[in-house]
């Protein structure tokens, strides 16, 4: 119902559809299929938004190494990892673990793709980041 729904667009087509309207064909109930398909699209959202997070929280420390200069190495990554953990509103060690998937994220550029298309999940993801 949602596959040709770009995933910029999934939200507000899960927001504006009608969960409650009756099957066109009333002896055919979809018995709980459109909601389904809405949750495809939802983990579909999720894994395009992860890819997208991953590529902010990845573009962090360099953007700053060179926005400092090349010779200050203040910039401190941990400082980095704190920063993430309270945008994100999690543990430290938590956003150490989400930034180190970034980071290797961004250097397998075909993973970060087919997550960002929603064809594998973040599981898949970091699995593959881990190897």
């Amino acid at each position: 119902m949602f596959e040709n729904v770009p995933a910029t667009a999934l939200l507000e087509a899960l927001e504006s559809f009608d969960f409650r309207a009756p099957a066109d064909d009333p002896d055919e109930g979809d018995f709980g299929a459109a909601r389904i398909d809405a949750i495809v699209a939802c983990e579909r959202l999720l894994r395009h938004t992860t890819a997208k997070l991953a590529e902010h929280v990845a573009a962090i420390y360099p953007e700053r190494r060179e926005a400092a200069g090349v010779y200050r190495t203040e910039i401190s990554e941990l400082s980095i990892v704190g920063e993430i953990a309270m945008a994100r509103q999690q543990s430290t060690n938590a956003s150490n673990g989400f930034y180190a998937f970034a980071i290797k994220l961004g250097s397998l550029p075909q993973v970060k793709a087919l997550l960002e298309a929603g064809t594998i999940s973040v599981n898949v993801a970091r699995a593959v980041a881990r190897e």
